[in-house]
């Protein structure tokens, strides 16, 4: 049988159907015996049973313009007819992605710090009513998950235009991009006609779009700060007395006299960043100045310096105590109220990947973290100094 047959389906539209098609569409319930068909290389429509050789067909029952047929048990014969299968592996899926928003809801901090605030809980709404809408299978309800996927897929344009203006960069607009490929392949999944071979790959495609968004948005416990979190504009205070800088002539020698008699600059400096930051041991304060070019830094220009660095340096602790510096983390973080939270994590995160940040909010920031390292108990704020001196020294070696 040659390809190219013209149907025209009981809601008026018209679709060109290969042999193997008219007989899948025809066991489907699509199309029946009397269906208006167009045979290849002509313009008169006569019915299906006067082109096509169907001896041997089986009649289903049920069979879209059937006798006795009930049309709302079934969904109207077109493109998409009685391929309910779709609809259930959709509702099916949307149920996991709300389960997933609602895992999320309860623990934010093990999602990226620079997509946040989230509406975890909205968004696990509305995947349920989503899931619930295709459940029995009705076009109603595909349709309406084909237009809100669809604002969902044009609404990521603008966001992620916001989030390039605030300068992200990298693994955030990943996240976005994933999003995009999740909404898509389910607008196109939904689709009134879409054939068995197409609709697997637009499954693909959905299941690409999660992985992405798991793979780039989730950030497991340990592996970077447990949440993103705000603080407000604390009240103005005196800012930091300024430290004397050392005599750019006289620069501090490496040599064995330097180590008998430390410049008097630098040991102050060390002495105060100790003191506002007590993440870093005297040795990484001392460490960090010693590398920079003025060789004197104030105790905020520290702190952002120090998590840039540990951020680079990451790789150089164990599994475990990659563990143990994202529990030391949390802990730090549970501490604060959570009004406080978002803006550190989010600084944090721009910090470890070198965005730019302000002096002021380097001052509110360090002050802030100040008072949740010196909440740990001792045994556990020396280690959580050990595992970031480490880091750090891995990251000052690292171009």
């Amino acid at each position: 049988m040659a390809k190219g047959f013209r149907v025209r389906l009981d809601d008026g539209s018209e679709m060109d159907l290969d042999s193997d098609m008219v007989r899948s569409w025809y066991d489907q319930g699509l199309i029946h015996g009397n269906t208006p068909m167009r045979a290849p290389g002509t313009k008169s429509w006569r019915r299906m049973d006067e082109i096509v050789e169907m001896r041997g067909w089986q009649e289903s029952p049920g069979r879209a313009g059937s006798p006795g047929t009930d049309g709302d048990d079934e969904e109207a014969a077109g493109p998409a007819g009685p391929q309910r299968w779709r609809s259930y592996v959709a509702s099916g899926l949307l149920f996991v992605a709300a389960g997933a928003a609602g895992y999320m809801a309860f623990f934010p901090d093990q999602w990226t710090p620079a997509l946040t605030p989230v509406p975890w809980r909205e968004i696990a709404l509305g995947a349920l009513v989503l899931a619930l809408s295709l459940v029995r299978g009705w076009p109603i309800g595909r349709m309406f998950t084909r237009v809100v996927m669809l604002l969902a897929a044009f609404a990521l344009f603008p966001l992620a235009g916001l989030l390039i203006a605030q300068g992200v960069r990298g693994l955030p607009l990943l996240v976005l991009l994933s999003a995009w490929v999740l909404a898509s392949g389910f607008f196109a999944f939904l689709g009134v006609a879409v054939a068995t071979a197409s609709a697997i790959l637009f499954l693909v495609t959905i299941l690409l779009g999660a992985a992405g968004v798991y793979y780039f948005g989730y950030v497991p416990p340990g592996r970077a700060p447990a949440a993103a979190i705000v603080v407000p504009a604390p009240a103005p205070t005196a800012p930091p007395p300024t430290l004397p800088a050392a005599p750019a002539s006289a620069p501090p020698s490496l040599g064995p006299a330097a180590s008998s008699a430390p410049d008097p600059g630098i040991a102050l400096a060390v002495r105060a960043a100790t003191q506002e930051i007590p993440l870093l041991s005297p040795q990484a304060a001392e460490l960090m100045m010693a590398r920079s070019a003025a060789h004197v830094l104030e105790p905020p220009e520290v702190f952002r310096r120090a998590y840039g660095l540990v951020g680079h340096g990451l790789y150089a602790l164990s599994k475990s105590e990659s563990k143990e510096m994202g529990d030391l983390h949390t802990a730090l973080y549970a501490s604060l109220p959570p009004a406080q939270r978002e803006r550190l994590g989010d600084y944090i995160d721009r910090a470890r990947n070198r965005y730019a940040t302000t002096p002021e909010e380097d001052h509110q920031m360090s002050q802030l973290m100040k008072s949740a390292v010196l909440s740990l108990p001792a045994d556990r704020r020396a280690r959580l100094q050990g595992l970031f001196e480490k880091a750090l020294t891995a990251g000052l070696e690292r171009p």
